[in-house]
């Protein structure tokens, strides 16, 4: 009866416990507490799952996170028989952001083998999950932040775990690259830490930790992973990293960069030929001083480079071997010096039309004894450099310099010393007796000599130039100079070879107006002949214009298919007005790739039968040809050698079912029927 007894007892027990966990697990979250720096781990016990975070050895349930980046590891444990989902959240805050970084497993040589997510998922029984948080603080002061776990083994999935309404989900950091590393040692100044080929020394958690390449001396190539983080704190100076490495390769594909502020130096006198920097994050670097200074690099492509919080480009490519260069992409509005910047560089043409000089002050023999027969200059804006001394001297091959009337020249000894093959735009050739800044001004001839030549009157690049190079420089101001009347040819595959004109740079003031049609403002293209001829409608029918018309398809499926890829990946929407002809009462309006001109566009026609003219302008072309009504010559076009007529987008209201046209002779139709086939010319916009 006792051993009944006994066994009744601890029945019952057991049903007791099973029901205090299902009590506790049922629960839809609990508190815990995080910190930061210090990384004591606390543990807090909810029923039989034990949850663990490095915090900071207080017990209250608040993080007080500091201004910039916190990186907190999170460790969940499952004691639990059954396989449990949950989520971590944390009370919304407008001025903190926090995400979970994903995790990496490497293999035997150190590579990534495969990529898993180890964040808000199920956690398997008896088994535990590790979560890396990155808590991103906008704020200038510390800000506190409550956490929640919120699940248990009651919900079915993920999806099931319901999260408070002021509370939010942590966002994923999809990041292949990001490699935490540890060391045992404690934190303290000086402290050096050797992984792989790599030694990083520690300054303290604020400035984190630089890192260099351990062994210089070796030819072996440089293989290792690069940790982002040790012990939760970030790399972020690289400065002289491989300074007069003699390494043969240097494998940068694992490189995450994100964090780094400092790249001084970093390939300084290296001996490697090529390198490829396209994953490098440069968007904290506030120096690249001297970062390809001396290397035997021969080409660069750094248009992933992001520099806008660079301030130092001192030295950047003095002495290297470098003789091709893209820098296209480079934003230097924040640079202040850009001292010796190419001196005695191998570079033979030095476009820096984008270049935003506004900020810098320093120029001191920024192409001294470079190679260069040519360089552009024209967005250079010089009204806050103190110093041009020695700026060009030596540079006995450079013939050639363009400028705009934003360069102002200051004290420059020496300026143009040596620079032989100098010849200003009006003729004016080298004079070693004038070699200060006097010449430092574009030349106006006997009355006025100097070395620079203007902008204005640089040949045409512009058949020649790639989209993209085209498009940065639209972006920048069209600071390339395209000017308007230049062509360039491409190819349409089965419509043939045609040429594209320039019909238009300006943005007049009455293009922000509302309702006014941009297809005549900003970057507008043409097609200076006939691409093929086509029909504006099956039928002699204008009803709802433009947008509702065959031609309209036809344009912006058929022949917009027919460009180059690059030049379609170019092309920005237009939002286009066009005249309601006489079966509708309002104008139309239609946001297209590619739109047929108007009479306006073409002749400054503002005639009766045209709706909309008063919501468009002439374009750029015609207004400089002169093109009227009654001078209209310059608005012939060919196909193929014979002049022919080609549509206009426009309804008219003279006649039912008509549209305009150009003729032949160049002169404005008002009575051209939709069902007949003329000349198809469309125009488009780029940026």
């Amino acid at each position: 009866m006792n051993r009944v007894f006994d066994i009744l007892k601890k029945y019952m027990i057991f049903i007791a416990i099973l029901t205090g966990i299902s009590i506790v697990l049922g629960m839809s979250y609990s508190n815990f507490i995080v910190a930061s720096e210090n990384h004591k781990v606390a543990e807090m016990y909810i029923g039989t799952l034990k949850y663990s975070m490095t915090i900071d050895g207080s017990t209250t349930n608040t993080l007080s996170v500091p201004s910039g980046e916190t990186i907190v590891d999170v460790t969940i444990t499952n004691e639990n028989p059954i396989d449990t989902y949950y989520k971590l959240i944390y009370q919304n805050n407008s001025n903190v952001s926090i995400k979970y970084y994903q995790a990496s497993e490497l293999d035997s040589s150190n590579k990534i083998s495969k990529t898993y997510d180890k964040s808000n998922d199920k956690i398997i029984s008896n088994n535990t999950n590790t979560i890396k948080l990155k808590i991103t603080n906008n704020s200038s002061s510390s800000q506190s932040i409550n956490f929640k776990i919120v699940g248990g083994y009651v919900t079915n999935t993920l999806s099931d775990v319901i999260v408070p309404n002021n509370y939010s989900e942590i966002d994923k950091i999809i990041s292949a690259n990001t490699y935490f590393c540890t060391t045992t040692d404690t934190l303290t100044q000086g402290l050096k830490y050797v992984n792989g080929q790599y030694t990083y020394g520690y300054y303290d958690d604020a400035l984190g930790w630089y890192v260099k390449l351990t062994d210089k001396s070796s030819t072996d190539t440089v293989i290792s992973r690069l940790c982002t983080y040790v012990n939760n704190v970030p790399i972020t100076d690289m400065n002289y990293m491989f300074d007069s490495s003699q390494a043969s390769s240097i494998d940068l594909s694992s490189f995450n960069t994100s964090n780094v502020t400092n790249m001084e130096g970093m390939f300084l006198s290296t001996v490697v030929t090529d390198l490829d920097l396209s994953n490098f994050d440069t968007s904290k670097v506030t120096t690249m001083k001297a970062i390809f200074e001396s290397s035997k690099l021969t080409k660069l492509d750094l248009s992933s480079f992001n520099t806008s919080n660079v301030t130092n480009m001192d030295e950047m490519f003095f002495l290297s071997e470098l003789t091709e260069i893209n820098l296209k992409s480079f934003d230097t509005s924040n640079v202040t010096t850009m001292h010796l910047m190419f001196s005695n560089s191998k570079i033979k043409d030095i476009d820096l039309s984008n270049f935003d000089t506004s900020n810098v002050e320093n120029m001191y023999q920024m192409f001294f004894r470079s190679k260069t027969y040519s360089i552009d200059l024209s967005s250079f804006d010089t009204s806050k450099v103190t110093n041009m001394m020695s700026m060009f001297q030596g540079s006995s091959n450079l013939k050639t310099i363009y400028v705009s009337n934003k360069f102002k020249a200051v004290s420059g000894g020496l300026m143009f010393a040596s620079c032989t093959s100098l010849v200003g735009g009006a003729g004016t050739t080298f004079n070693k007796s004038y070699v200060d800044e006097t010449y430092a001004h574009i030349d106006g001839g006997t009355s006025n000599p100097g070395y620079f030549t203007d902008i204005a009157d640089k040949p045409s690049t512009f058949p020649t130039d790639s989209w993209d190079t085209i498009v940065a420089s639209v972006k920048a101001g069209n600071s390339r100079g395209y000017k308007v009347g230049e062509t360039k040819t491409i190819d349409m595959g089965t419509y043939g070879t045609h040429t594209l004109r320039i019909a238009n740079t300006s943005t007049p003031s009455e293009c922000s107006t509302s309702g006014y049609s941009q297809s005549a403002c900003g970057f507008v293209l043409e097609f200076a002949d006939i691409i093929t001829k086509y029909n504006m409608n099956t039928t002699a029918n204008s009803r709802n214009g433009w947008p509702a018309s065959s031609m309209y398809t036809f344009v912006n499926n058929d022949i917009y298919n027919a460009l180059p890829a690059k030049l379609k990946s170019v092309i920005i929407d237009t939002i286009v007005v066009s005249g309601h002809g006489n079966y509708n009462l309002s104008n139309f309006t239609s946001t297209d790739k590619l739109y047929l001109l108007s009479p306006r566009e073409v002749w400054n026609y503002s005639g009766t039968y045209d709706a909309a003219s008063s919501s468009t302008r002439q374009l750029d072309y015609y207004k400089e040809k002169g093109v009227s009504t009654s001078n209209y010559s310059g608005a012939i076009k060919k196909n193929g050698t014979s002049a022919s007529a080609w549509w206009l987008r426009t309804a008219t209201s003279s006649f039912n079912g008509c549209y305009y046209s150009v003729m032949y002779t160049g002169a404005p139709n008002d009575n051209n029927t939709a069902e007949l086939k003329s000349g198809v010319s469309p125009a488009f916009r780029i940026g």
